[in-house]
């Protein structure tokens, strides 16, 4: 007898997991503040990504909105994507049914609710090209709470926004 589960073609993709992280340092003085992401697959896992931001804006906005976008760049098939991020999971997935945030700036000619700019928005502009057409889920996960990937992804992003100060 066959114990191996013939895959059922209307079940969902198995999606990979993927925690996302952003951190900033030195956040009171602009002058200082630097900022690092990270993208975790698992334990020792070669796609993991413990990056610096490059540019002139060092937030952690930025650093939680760039995980997301190289975890979605770098990343194939079918993914859950984890973060403790509600900037980064409302603006472009949405949470608990809402819709995403994305959809009133493209109609309000990417200004937001207040009708000032949308900040960021190149980001969320590559954040947008790189989710186009994924099959992806987005999922906010509490920081600092005890969750092992969120932890590790944490550990990642402040690495790279240590790597950040000293460049």
């Amino acid at each position: 007898m066959n114990n191996k589960r013939k895959r059922d073609d209307n079940a969902p993709p198995e999606r990979t997991i993927i925690n996302c992280d952003g951190s900033c340092l030195n956040q009171t003085s602009h002058a200082k503040r630097r900022a690092g992401y990270s993208v975790f697959f698992g334990p020792a896992d070669p796609r993991n990504v413990s990056e610096p931001v490059v540019g002139d804006k060092h937030t952690n906005q930025v650093g939680e909105l760039m995980a997301v976008i190289v975890a979605l760049e770098r990343s194939t098939g079918a993914v859950q994507i984890i973060s403790d991020s509600k900037y980064v999971v409302n603006g472009l997935f949405g949470e608990r049914g809402q819709r995403a945030w994305y959809h009133g700036w493209l109609a309000n000619g990417w200004r937001n609710a207040a009708r000032k700019p949308v900040a960021n928005r190149a980001l969320w502009e590559r954040a947008l090209r790189a989710a186009a057409g994924r099959d992806f889920t987005l999922v906010w996960q509490k920081g600092h709470a005890g969750h092992a990937g969120n932890e590790s992804a944490d550990a990642l992003a402040r690495a790279g926004a240590l790597r950040a100060r000293r460049t």
